[in-house]
């Protein structure tokens, strides 16, 4: 994972500097204690370091350390924030996002700060002009959203839709993706394919599109369509067991299984690989997502990868132009995913 860490590292620190909690001359934690406070090594600490050096953000002395310069190239005094708030501290999707806004914002006016959901509160949204929002879900978001509405600040979803606000959102094309993963798993001799999710439907938008594209497949391929779902009800176990009976209740039918999250997918298969069953020779599965894990774990997991880099771009420059109060003409934008076929879809 160390890939992405430094990207997190970098995001930080560079908020800090911005926030003026580090200040010209003073000095930024060494890699040692980058790597400590981060839980990674400390090639991925330099790394992060040299980014906010050829930035422009630190100077490095040998021998001395790393100490916060004066950004002469910057001809804003001071910039306005922007904010980022995540539900989460996810070192891909985090640092890819923030990227790709940063790469936006470089040329603005604005800075971008980033905060995690459960340590914002509806009272910091007086500090920024504008706020990027990743929705956990419904419940956990009408509170904030809806006071940013009250108070007339420019939002952009990303993730997520929330079908009750008219903010426009950034989301993957979760709805084409699963469709193509359905397709795919039927084009490789699944004759029963089951779209299993712990997520409640009403609740998270992403997850709703990913089943309406496996339904759209199933009706045009002419295949009984199926939802188990995890719940309060039913726990993952009992999941796991419903899902057992399912892909060996006829043995002559080759099974597909269509998870709504490559983390979901990973515990699904080491479960059932525990009770003898085997990846692809007895079913196939998807995730979605490409996180790590999923190009780590055998057999690697066939699965949609999501453009974060790209999504957090393309809200930057929305959140810019609901800003300057421009007129969006499109309230929903969905970013392409790629698939990654792999062994274990490929029987």
């Amino acid at each position: 994972m160390t890939e992405y860490l430094y990207e997190k590292i970098y995001q930080i620190v560079k908020d800090k500097i911005n926030r003026n909690e580090l200040t010209i001359g003073d000095m930024v934690p060494t890699e040692l204690e980058l790597s400590r406070e981060f839980g990674v090594s400390r090639i991925t600490s330099k790394r992060a370091l040299q980014e906010l050096e050829q930035d422009g953000y630190i100077t490095r002395i040998r021998g001395k350390g790393s100490f916060v310069k004066e950004r002469t190239t910057n001809p804003f005094v001071k910039r306005q924030e922007i904010v980022l708030v995540m539900p989460f501290n996810a070192d891909h999707e985090f640092g890819q996002y923030a990227r790709g806004i940063s790469d936006v914002l470089d040329y603005s006016p604005y800075e971008l700060a980033i905060r995690i959901s459960d340590k914002f509160t509806i009272e910091q949204l007086e500090q920024y002009q504008g706020l990027i929002y990743y929705p956990e879900n419904v419940k956990n978001s009408l509170e904030l959203v809806y006071q940013a509405q009250l108070n007339q600040l420019p939002v952009v979803l990303l993730d997520k839709d929330l079908e009750m606000f008219s903010y426009p959102a950034v989301t993957s094309d979760n709805q084409g993706g699963a469709y193509q993963l359905t397709k795919h798993l039927a084009n490789r001799g699944c004759q029963k394919i089951l779209f299993v999710g712990m997520e409640s439907l009403a609740e998270v938008s992403s997850v709703r599109d990913r089943y309406f594209g496996y339904l759209k497949a199933c009706s045009e391929l002419n295949l009984k369509s199926y939802h188990l779902e995890s719940s309060h009800e039913r726990s993952l176990d009992q999941l796991i067991e419903e899902i057992m009976v399912e892909v060996t209740d006829d043995v002559s039918i080759y099974c597909g299984l269509v998870v709504e999250s490559d983390w979901l997918a990973i515990q699904i298969v080491q479960q059932l690989q525990a009770l003898q069953l085997s990846v692809p020779d007895d079913f196939a599965v998807v995730g979605f997502d490409d996180i790590e894990a999923s190009r780590l774990i055998e057999p690697h997991l066939t699965t949609a990868a999501q453009n974060f880099y790209q999504m957090g771009k393309v809200a930057g420059e929305l959140i810019l132009k609901e800003m300057k109060q421009e007129d969006l003409k499109e309230q929903h934008i969905a970013i392409p995913v790629e698939l990654k076929l792999r062994k274990s879809s490929q029987q």
